[in-house]
């Protein structure tokens, strides 16, 4: 990996040449080896790609009508590209990358009529995991409507580190309403059967509206009962 800065002709590079990807850190620009993917086994094995290719190929399926809202919403929202510049995204595209983003949590919007980025403030506390039962729950607290919600975690048997949004496995999704308690112990250690006394964990928590929109991510620090 080398790290690289842009002079006076080239103000920007994001992408692949050859067997070289370019592509933008926290902090600076980045060069890697491009990877050649992962092997078909592993691609077999990933349980999204399916509903993805399924995602693009039905928008052809929707009628001239729902096409439309899409089409007009559009015109509603703009999304970061690869160099963070803001741009307004086509019926299509907003189409794919909404619903892309509601599978995790199992919904599928084909009318994007009356569209809203607003999210529900969700609150969250107390993780507590026990490696003995079984059990990882939190508390959580919405002031108004219902909101959904995923949560995925990471573990380690050092110190864990500053929180990193990075994309991870979904292990649990549900609704939230009110104030009420979350378990989701038989998920985590599906996910982390070695998880017991000598490991530390923290969960991530991503709220999500029903057209897709995601609010700030969430992380709670877990306490583990010995």
């Amino acid at each position: 990996m080398a790290i690289f800065k842009l002079g006076a002709i080239v103000t920007g590079i994001v992408g692949s040449i050859g067997g070289t990807t370019f592509k933008r850190g926290a902090n600076n620009l980045i060069v890697t080896n491009k990877s050649f993917g992962g092997s078909r086994n592993k691609l077999l094995q990933n349980r999204q790609l399916n509903p993805i290719a399924n995602l693009f190929k039905s928008w052809g399926f929707l009628s001239g009508v729902l096409q439309q809202t899409w089409i007009d919403e559009a015109l509603n929202f703009q999304f970061p590209d690869k160099f963070g510049v803001q741009k307004f995204l086509t019926g299509r595209q907003l189409y794919t990358k909404m619903n892309i983003q509601l599978l995790p949590v199992g919904l599928y919007i084909d009318d994007a009529t009356g569209m809203t980025s607003v999210v529900g403030e969700l609150g969250i506390s107390n993780c507590l995991i026990d490696p003995s039962e079984t059990t990882a729950n939190f508390d959580f607290f919405l002031a108004a409507g219902t909101v959904s919600y995923m949560v995925s975690a990471e573990i380690t048997n050092n110190f864990l580190r500053a929180p990193s949004f990075t994309r991870r496995e979904v292990i649990y999704y549900d609704d939230a309403t009110g104030t009420g308690s979350v378990e989701f112990g038989v998920q985590f250690f599906a996910k982390f059967p070695q998880f017991d006394e000598s490991y530390v964990a923290r969960i991530y928590v991503d709220t999500i509206n029903g057209y897709g929109f995601k609010g700030a991510p969430l992380f709670l620090n877990a306490t583990t009962i010995t």
